[in-house]
């Protein structure tokens, strides 16, 4: 099922973080032809028959997926989840959306073997990649898969995160990478070494977006560090070689302003000419970086991977954080209401919203949601303007 798309509509900013809003999915969903709606939901149906296993569910499983109260934070006891059917599971992930405790992911991990199927299974139908897969009940699922898999420390958990990443980039997913972007490496770290090898293919594929490519580098990066101290240093210098070479990457710059950052992670003196011709090769008004954040690096001289800052991609299903994320589609519901009453009330001031939100904050990294409030990592959005 495919539906037109505007040409020059934006890509919707809001689902593109943890922070996004679910609404706005919603909206985009009453946006469709009523046919497509029910097209899309017949497809859901036979998805989730695929994704259930043979087995009946009891009735005891059935009264886990219903008993959470959607105006409280699900909460299931550990013996219980341990206990229920893995389609109850599925289906608890699926209604639960943003909103599935941490315990229900380690329970699914533990049970890799019955899991890891039903997520080839996802991995491997178009419906969960489809340009409406964002719309459909089971786009939460995906993120859940990722992380259940993360949790697995196995060879075959490391090479479907590899397949996954793949994935994203080959139907150029960028909002959902979005979801992902700078936890990859933690993702990875309790995978044999072995897993690095698919994952630098992915970083080495040219027919692949740069955005899922530079995350793919920093996963190699991760496993060679903790390999050896010669084995990191050997990565390094094959990171920089991809950075100074000649590429087929249709963002070129923003290609190679990515992995220059991931070296000033790394200062070493033998990539500062490097570094310092890919800052002055970046074109006007679209700079990453400049020539004092490379002065700054050197000065630093100790390795700092933007990615210890990202080492617990589990905290998503922290009450703390499900709580923070609820408050926030609250307020942003209210928003759009006072926004769409403006518009109706024909009060709403042109010059007003064409101004650029700006905000004193201090420096971000390139993985952090971006500052403007877009919802999207900071990479993707203000970072090669702020760069100026």
């Amino acid at each position: 099922m495919t539906t037109e798309r505007n040409p020059s509509e934006e890509i919707d900013w809001s689902l593109a973080t943890w922070e996004g809003s679910r609404r706005a999915q919603l909206r985009r969903w009453a946006d469709l032809p009523l046919e497509n709606i029910v097209a899309a939901l017949e497809e859901m149906e036979d998805l989730s028959s695929l994704l259930h296993v043979s087995s009946p569910v009891s009735n005891a499983d059935e009264e886990i997926v219903g008993q959470a109260n959607p105006a409280s934070l699900p909460n299931y006891p550990s013996d219980y989840v341990r206990s229920v059917h893995a389609r109850a599971l599925v289906d608890l992930m699926t209604r639960d959306e943003d909103r599935v405790p941490r315990n229900v992911i380690e329970v699914c991990a533990a049970r890799a073997d019955e899991f890891v199927p039903i997520f080839t299974q996802m991995l491997d139908d178009p419906r969960f990649w489809s340009d409406g897969g964002s719309l459909a009940r089971g786009w939460w699922l995906k993120l859940h898969a990722i992380m259940v898999l993360g949790l697995i420390p196995t060879l075959q958990a490391g090479e479907f995160l590899a397949r996954f990443m793949r994935q994203i980039a080959e139907t150029e997913d960028d909002d959902f990478g979005d979801w992902c972007a700078g936890y990859w490496p933690a993702l990875f770290r309790n995978k044999p070494a072995a897993t690095s090898s698919s994952v630098s293919v992915i970083a080495e594929d040219e027919t692949l977006g740069w955005y899922i490519r530079s995350d793919a580098f920093e996963v190699v990066l991760a496993f060679a560090q903790r390999e050896s101290p010669a084995a990191l240093e050997a990565a390094l210098d094959w990171l920089a070689e991809h950075a100074g070479a000649p590429s087929a990457v249709v963002e070129d710059a923003s290609w190679r302003a990515m992995l220059a950052l991931t070296l000033l992670d790394f200062p070493r003196e033998r990539h500062r000419i490097l570094l310092a011709a890919v800052e002055r090769g970046q074109p006007a008004g679209r700079r990453a970086f400049n020539s004092s954040e490379i002065a700054a690096a050197y000065e630093r001289g100790t390795d700092l991977p933007t990615w210890l800052r990202f080492a617990d991609p589990w905290s998503f299903y922290t009450p703390s954080e499900i709580e923070a994320r609820q408050a926030r589609w609250a307020v942003e519901a209210l928003a759009e209401d006072e926004a769409l009453a403006l518009l109706e009330d024909e009060v709403f001031d042109d010059e007003l919203v064409a101004r650029p939100f700006v905000r004193d904050i201090p420096k971000l990294g390139r993985n952090d949601p971006c500052y403007c409030g877009s919802g999207k990592k900071y990479k993707k959005c203000h970072l090669a303007l702020d760069g100026l």
